[in-house]
């Protein structure tokens, strides 16, 4: 869907989940709609994070650490990668279900139906809308473990745990992450057209730093992928540059013309930079790859004038 600029954003993606999850009629072989704002984003670093551990136990310490970078340090896009979806497998055993005249139907009933989330409605404040949901679900294990799924002969309950084991894994394996042959998750942090992608990486840094002085025995955690320093090349690269044109020009026009002319001539190139970036600065643009490549091109327009 493409919105106007005017329309409220937020309360239109409120209003689209509600109807959203309102149909109940999806075939059963396609996935659970996602909906969600879509945005320019560029990635910045990964940080790997390594230990000797169960995957959801590190899927688990992996979002911890989201949370952390996101609120203590202001790194708002962090995605955690490595894992596919989180699921609990229930395996059934078959002789004690014929024994106690149970059917696979029959359980996947029972478990459906004891697990449920369904829209209640929405509260519209001036503020905020709200959406209201009946959350029944079951999970963990343990909850499953709990869910009656008929009667015994002499009237007893029959959960679930008395007839399948329950796992908790992911479902697939080949969206794992090893690093340095070992399981790994991946925080994929990013940013969006107006944050600064060196101030992202310094922070990035610094929860690197402070996380590897607390983090638990076997845990090692590194930066990896960083995309930024393409954009600090970039940056070097147009200072350098820049410095390089202005001593030529003022160098060629000393050998032809007074000094002060020269002076003048190669103040050209500083003067329009900053004004440059004083407009940037207001007009909300950052340094990025694309304005980066525009200064450089810049650069050469301006030597070549003077």
């Amino acid at each position: 869907m493409k919105l106007d600029e005017s329309a409220d954003i937020g309360r239109m993606l409120v209003d689209v989940q509600t109807q959203i999850n309102a149909i109940n009629d999806f075939p059963d072989q396609i996935e659970s709609p996602v909906v969600q704002e879509l945005d320019w984003n560029e990635p910045v670093i990964d940080i790997a994070i390594t230990a000797d551990t169960s995957w959801p136990e590190l899927k688990a310490y992996a979002e911890k650490l989201k949370r952390i970078l996101k609120l203590d340090y202001g790194v708002s896009l962090v995605q955690v990668s490595g894992f596919s979806d989180h699921q609990y497998r229930v395996e059934l055993d078959t002789q004690i279900m014929r024994q106690l005249g149970l059917s696979v139907s029959d359980i996947a009933e029972q478990i459906g139906r004891q697990n449920v989330k369904l829209p209640s409605g929405n509260v519209e404040t001036p503020d905020k809308n709200f959406l209201i949901r009946f959350d029944e679900r079951r999970i963990t294990p343990t909850q499953l473990e709990s869910i009656v799924v008929g009667s015994g002969p002499n009237g007893s309950l029959i959960r679930l745990r008395d007839v399948a084991t329950i796992t908790d894994r992911f479902e697939l394996d080949e969206q794992k992450v090893l690093f340095d042959g070992k399981p790994s998750a991946i925080l994929k942090v990013s940013k969006n057209k107006e944050d600064d992608a060196l101030r992202i990486k310094e922070q990035v840094v610094k929860f690197v730093d402070d996380q590897r002085h607390i983090a638990p025995d076997g845990v090692t955690i590194e930066t990896t992928n960083d995309l930024s320093s393409v954009l600090w090349d970039r940056l070097t690269m147009m200072v350098k540059n820049g410095w390089q044109g202005i001593v030529l020009v003022f160098l060629t026009m000393w050998l032809f013309f007074s000094l002060r002319y020269s002076f003048w001539v190669a103040a050209g190139l500083p003067v329009a930079f900053l004004g440059g970036i004083f407009l940037m600065a207001n007009l909300g643009i950052s340094i990025n790859i694309m304005s980066l490549v525009g200064l450089l091109m810049a650069i050469g327009i301006m030597m070549d004038d003077a």
